[in-house]
């Protein structure tokens, strides 16, 4: 039996992707660089991300459709690829930064503090210092910085 590229991508157009309910083929997820040797077929799978979570399933059902379809005797390869890349490992990052740490300034007034002072007058709000008067910092019924205004 003779393969050929259109016998292989039809094999694959039976597969569905369950990430989007596409074939492999309609999804784009066959890549261009399809080899036939005699009764060995090698191809590449792109993925969205290199943390697929139908990855493996989807290399087995690839390679069982051509079984099905094309012949149980081809010897398949399938590589992956994928559209993002991959994660740098946490040392490879940033290797001149010894530490890294994380600061963070409560929950924030946000949109609330700012458009409550606007719409009643009340002096309070999330921006210290706006607004015509004196300033005073400090905290919020729920722990976020607010500024009064002084008038």
């Amino acid at each position: 039996m003779a393969l050929y590229p259109k016998l292989i991508l039809d094999a694959l157009a039976t597969v569905r992707y369950p990430g989007t309910g596409k074939n492999l083929v309609e999804a784009e997820m066959v890549a261009d660089n399809l080899r036939i040797d005699g009764m060995a077929v090698s191809f590449s799978l792109i993925f969205e991300k290199p943390t697929d979570p139908f990855m493996k399933s989807m290399l087995k059902a690839a390679e069982t459709a051509i079984h099905t379809y094309v012949s149980p005797d081809v010897q398949v390869t399938i590589t992956t690829e994928s559209k993002q890349a991959a994660r740098p490992e946490v040392g490879k990052l940033l290797p001149q930064v010894k530490n890294i740490i994380g600061i963070s300034s409560g929950k924030g007034g946000g949109e609330f503090g700012t458009c409550q002072r606007e719409r009643d007058g009340s002096g309070y709000g999330s921006l210290p210092g706006s607004g015509p008067g004196r300033a005073e910092k400090g905290r919020g019924s729920g722990g976020e910085q607010v500024a009064r205004i002084i008038r």
